[in-house]
């Protein structure tokens, strides 16, 4: 049996996959309107669907309000239940008002808080391990002494704080649903280490030489193409082809020149304390094919 969070989702991608209309005209005509509210109803849309039917429809068919809203509201029932509202939680799921016309409304809000206390916990759990990765890797990986030294106190600090929060996102897990927790802002705890700029450095650094080793990659494929291009031409004896060729691949090359001093540059000044992005914005603009 699926679960209740599975026919969002089937709902949403049938929503995207359908384009812009919300309903045909055969479907305003042939459609109960009680069934299209508890359909509705039990998978948590929210109540604006309502005027995008009258929209969509106006002009075939009045919908039936009354019914549909009826529909609707009992379809809440399924959907608006302590047990969904904690797996919604924990998926930190976004949620409409659907819940405001159930019987459980106060109940669902109240499992849906607990259970988003599980997802908070393991998101801090998530992010420290992220951080700690990023600390290690770049407290021997970057030439500046100073920075290595300020990641390594990060790294100690974080290491220290993990057992803790792993501990704090198991109690949470298992207790939630019962609401036998005492809230923590282990996020705060991560902020108060010792040189975070130190560590939002790192994370530039990493962002930039994903961003480096993209482009230089796009730029060695065109290299290869153009200088194929240009054994192609010499092949046939075509000058005016290699020549075009050879105006592409050396405008690709001076690219790849810039695009290494530019993150050459960043790096310098990354380690000297910059907490600048990596950008590849004003690089030599070439072509990708030959007339």
């Amino acid at each position: 049996m699926r679960k209740v969070s599975d026919l969002i989702i089937i709902g949403l991608a049938s929503a995207v996959l359908s384009g812009c209309a919300v309903m045909s005209e055969e479907e305003c005509r042939t459609t109960n309107w009680y069934d299209k509210g508890y359909s509705d109803g039990t998978q948590g849309v929210g109540s604006g669907m309502l005027a995008e039917y009258v929209d969509a429809c106006r002009k075939v068919v009045s919908v039936n309000q009354h019914e549909y809203m009826q529909g609707r509201r009992e379809g809440a029932e399924v959907y608006c239940t302590n047990d969904n509202a904690f797996n919604l939680g924990t998926e930190n799921a976004q949620i409409s008002d659907i819940c405001s016309v159930s019987s459980n409304s106060a109940g669902f809000n109240r499992y849906y808080k607990r259970g988003n206390a599980v997802y908070k916990a393991n998101a801090a759990l998530a992010r420290l391990d992220e951080e700690l990765n990023f600390c290690s890797e770049y407290s021997v990986s970057m030439d500046s002494i100073s920075m290595r030294s300020k990641l390594r106190a990060n790294y100690d600090y974080l290491y220290r704080l993990r057992s803790d929060l792993a501990n704090y996102a198991n109690y949470v897990s298992r207790n939630a649903y019962n609401g036998n927790i005492q809230l923590h802002n282990y996020d705060a705890e991560i902020d108060r280490m010792p040189y975070p700029k130190a560590l939002t450095i790192a994370k530039n650094i990493s962002e930039a030489r994903n961003t480096y080793d993209r482009e230089r990659d796009e730029i060695d494929r065109y290299m290869h193409d153009f200088k194929r291009c240009m054994k192609d031409a010499d092949h046939k004896d075509d000058d005016a082809k290699y020549n075009r060729c050879r105006d592409r691949y050396d405008c690709w090359k001076d690219r790849r020149h810039q695009l290494d001093r530019s993150y050459d540059r960043f790096i310098s000044s990354a380690e000297y304390g910059s907490t600048s992005s990596f950008y590849v914005s004003g690089l030599r603009s070439c072509s990708t094919h030959v007339h």
